[in-house]
């Protein structure tokens, strides 16, 4: 395994290997599932988040996957880069190439998101992309995982502060290129 792999923080006795689309292993973490009082607290705390565009829509609660799980492993295990980690590597691993052009994202594409220090720290999955021609700019739909708690789905700049603002949009190679 590459040292960027082995940079993975990995808290929990329980283990699974993904491997990525070229083959190399992406250890995740197995977590458990939350008590039953413990999704039901989360679910209510968190039905209606406010955002500062909006709303955001609550889809579902799990304990056993984040963020970079949902996207990167299809919502099977915990996936934690290392602040370190180089995720330009893990994502061209995964069979994602970045977008040079913001106009060119599409539904299925990846959002990253940096903290002000620069660190990723959330990625989210495009669910649908608009141009706002009045503005000259693009509206974002995402669906992300906001840490152990739920899925929503909001606009692209719509997440707690926590998670950052979103920086950069990737795509899968196969999807957006002509046959």
């Amino acid at each position: 395994m590459s040292p960027d792999f082995d940079r993975f923080l990995l808290s929990c006795s329980h283990e699974r290997i993904v491997t990525l689309k070229d083959g190399r292993l992406l250890p995740t973490l197995l977590r458990p599932e939350g008590h039953h009082a413990q999704l039901k607290a989360s679910r209510d705390i968190h039905r209606s988040c406010e955002g500062p565009l909006g709303p955001a829509r609550f889809r579902r609660l799990s304990f056993t996957y984040n963020c970079f799980g949902m996207v990167l492993a299809n919502r099977q295990c915990w996936v934690e880069p290392a602040p370190d980690c180089d995720i330009d590597s893990l994502l061209t691993s995964a069979g994602y190439r970045r977008h040079v052009r913001v106009g060119d994202v599409v539904s299925g594409d990846v959002v990253l998101y940096r903290a002000q220090d620069g660190a990723y720290v959330h990625i989210g999955l495009v669910l649908s992309a608009t141009r706002d021609p009045a503005h000259a700019t693009m509206k974002f739909e995402v669906l992300s995982k906001w840490g152990q708690d739920g899925e929503y789905i909001h606009q692209a700049n719509d997440v707690p502060l926590l998670l950052g603002t979103p920086r950069e949009y990737w795509t899968d190679t196969h999807a957006n290129e002509p046959a």
